[in-house]
């Protein structure tokens, strides 16, 4: 399994990408964990316990930065996400019950690549060091996040690869997908039957009884609170000179910048297990290679394009620059060791045969005072704001619950702001900001503070954060009055029953046109069409049926209109086996079926895991969904 792993560049960004962890949501996980019983509990697998609260920050963090409440608060997207996290659980079981183990080179990469670690794009060592601080977190625990999150992902390589479709079914879809068909189209418009429509007193009545859900304004409420950051703190601590200089003098590996090195590879590759003549043959070309490039150095890029069987060599075997760690022992040891320019003799490790041309290095020096002043002053105003952080926290806790109705005690003592919201929907975080947190929207809308008005006890909302809120104002679901509505139920009733009248009339057309009755048709200008340029899978479904005989009549409600379409011809391309469109085809057939294959395969992992859904809980939880 890790043989694609290693030997696919291509798989291993997709995992890094994928495991990026998202830091903003720590503080949340640490409150899970210390979060309520079973009461709370909505799921369980293998014993393994999902509360309404992490449900609701996985419903949120699916949502995205700017969520559609019409979408995020329903049943369907909130079953959508629990499944989502027991698949999740279920691969994490049989990830770890396998044994499956990680390379520590993906782990490494994972860390040097982790955007939440760089600054100006690149990594760095002191920023990682702070991050991991803030939340709670070692290195050594952030790469066994990282390594228990990839090792379920890795559960989907073998899946990936043995998906495959044969070449004749292949050109079958590819002949498909080009076929053209000449088409003109005569629009029945439902606007023209507007007027004609009336729409009853009863009607929008019976209308709005149906469907009152439809015409209910949000729970929601604004708050009152204040923000404990160690941020802000940190904004405030005053740096001098000489402390700068004491601590540029007392860490100076820290303003040592590390070495990074360029180079280029020509790698003859080796499969793992191989027989001694195939290394042999390996090591002889890898040989006659260095012969040339020695020969003549300024061919290197061209011949790595030609011979090497890696991914670099599209780029003439540019890896880019690397830290010490980043690459296998043997490749490290030789390009550290070599001048500009240069190229290694024959380097032999797990992947093959290397020749290793060293393009460019920097790095290796320390940092001066002056370079690296903004960094120590940023670095020491971020210790004292942690410091700052943890003498205030006590006193922020006491503060807000000691006078419950009131944020004045805690701001003026501790110099915050007392801040004030807008409207917020319950299920709808606003964007950005402390208010769009799983755990201030639960608080928000819990049963005490909407009753109480009291302060909420203080919320540890991670990244350095303590936030209190207090509901100020507040507004129930209410069924908005008939009046208030009338005009867009009239409005919607007249639409649905012109566009029932012009499909009436248009199915009427179509009916003598099929059967050879003179109709005084408008019909528009013929033209070429594909499958994919249909607006609508019921126009496709339509268009692209069976035809037997031209002229052929098919007719279909679009939007606004019901549009009969004139079919005169058909092209149908004749594909080769060894046409290179196949090949696209394959890898989008290959993802689709590998995506079958491993929700089949995941359904099979959750049913040896015993899954329980207590659905009472479920519906009656803080988790956004329809009521």
């Amino acid at each position: 399994m890790f043989d694609a792993v290693r030997n696919n560049r291509r798989i291993v960004q997709i995992f890094l990408a994928v495991i990026t962890l998202p830091f903003a949501f720590f503080g949340v996980e640490s409150y899970l964990r210390d979060g309520p019983g079973d009461a709370d509990v909505i799921a369980k697998i293998a014993g393994q316990k999902i509360t309404a609260a992490e449900l609701a920050n996985k419903i949120h963090e699916a949502a995205g930065d700017k969520p559609d409440p019409a979408v995020m608060n329903t049943p369907a997207f909130r079953d959508q996400v629990l499944n989502s996290m027991l698949d999740e659980r279920a691969m994490a079981l049989t990830a770890s019950d396998a044994g499956l183990a990680v390379p520590a080179s993906l782990i490494q990469d994972a860390y040097l690549h982790e955007p939440a670690f760089q600054e100006n794009g690149k990594f760095s060592a002191k920023k990682a060091e702070y991050v991991l601080q803030v939340n709670n977190l070692t290195k050594n625990s952030y790469e066994q996040r990282v390594s228990d999150m990839l090792s379920q992902r890795l559960l989907m390589v073998p899946l990936a690869q043995a998906a495959s479709v044969s070449k004749a079914t292949l050109a079958r879809w590819v002949a498909l997908s080009e076929e053209q068909r000449t088409v003109a189209e005569w629009k029945v418009d439902a606007a023209s039957f507007r007027p004609s429509v009336k729409i009853s007193n009863n009607a929008v009545q019976d209308y709005y009884d149906e469907n009152a859900s439809k015409f209910e304004t949000p729970e929601r409420a604004k708050v009152e609170y204040v923000v404990l950051n160690a941020d802000d703190l940190a904004s405030k601590v005053k740096v001098s000179d000489a402390d700068a200089r004491k601590w540029y003098d007392e860490h100076p590996k820290d303003y040592m910048q590390p070495e990074e090195r360029r180079a280029s590879h020509i790698l003859i590759g080796v499969p793992e297990g191989a027989k001694p003549e195939q290394k042999a043959a390996a090591k002889k070309k890898a040989e006659e290679l260095l012969a040339k490039v020695k020969a003549s150095p300024g061919s290197f890029a061209q011949v790595a394009k030609a011979n090497s069987t890696d991914n670099s060599a599209a780029q003439g075997g540019d890896l880019g620059f690397f830290p010490r760690g980043a690459m296998v022992p043997e490749f490290e040891a030789a390009a550290f060791a070599l001048k500009p320019h240069e190229i290694s003799s024959v380097v032999e490790s797990k992947f093959g045969y290397h020749i290793i041309q060293l393009t460019d290095m920097h790095g290796g020096k320390p940092k001066s005072f002056e370079e690296a002043r903004t960094d120590i002053v940023s670095a020491l105003q971020k210790q004292g704001g942690t410091k700052m952080l943890a003498e205030s926290t006590d006193q922020f806790n006491d503060l807000v619950f000691q006078q419950p109705l009131t944020f004045k005690p805690v701001a003026d003592k501790l110099g915050l702001t007392i801040q004030r919201s807008d409207w917020i929907e319950k299920g709808v975080a606003p964007a950005g900001g402390v208010l769009s947190n799983p755990r201030a929207q639960a608080a928000i809308f819990s049963a005490d503070s909407l009753k109480e008005r009291h302060n909420s006890e203080s919320l540890d909302l991670g990244n350095g954060t303590q936030l209190s809120l207090r509901v100020v104002e507040y507004q129930p679901k209410k069924l908005r009055p008939i009046a208030e509505v009338r005009a867009q139920i009239e409005q919607l009733l007249t639409t649905q029953q012109a566009e029932k009248l012009a499909k009436a009339e248009g199915e009427a057309r179509l009916a003598k046109l099929k059967a050879g009755t003179p109709v005084a048709a408008s019909w528009g200008a013929a033209h070429v069409v594909q499958r994919h340029e249909m607006p609508s899978d019921e126009a496709r479904k339509a268009v692209f049926q069976d035809i037997k005989k031209f002229p052929a009549y098919v007719g279909t409600m679009t939007p606004g209109a019901y549009t009969i379409y004139r079919i005169d011809q058909v092209k149908k391309p004749s594909i080769a086996l060894d046409d290179p469109r196949i090949g696209l085809f394959n890898q989008q057939f290959a993802q689709v079926y590998g995506a079958v294959d491993f929700h089949s395969v995941l359904s099979g992992l959750r049913a040896r895991q015993k899954v329980e859904i207590f659905k009472e809980r479920l519906a009656k939880s803080d988790a956004p969904a329809a009521e």
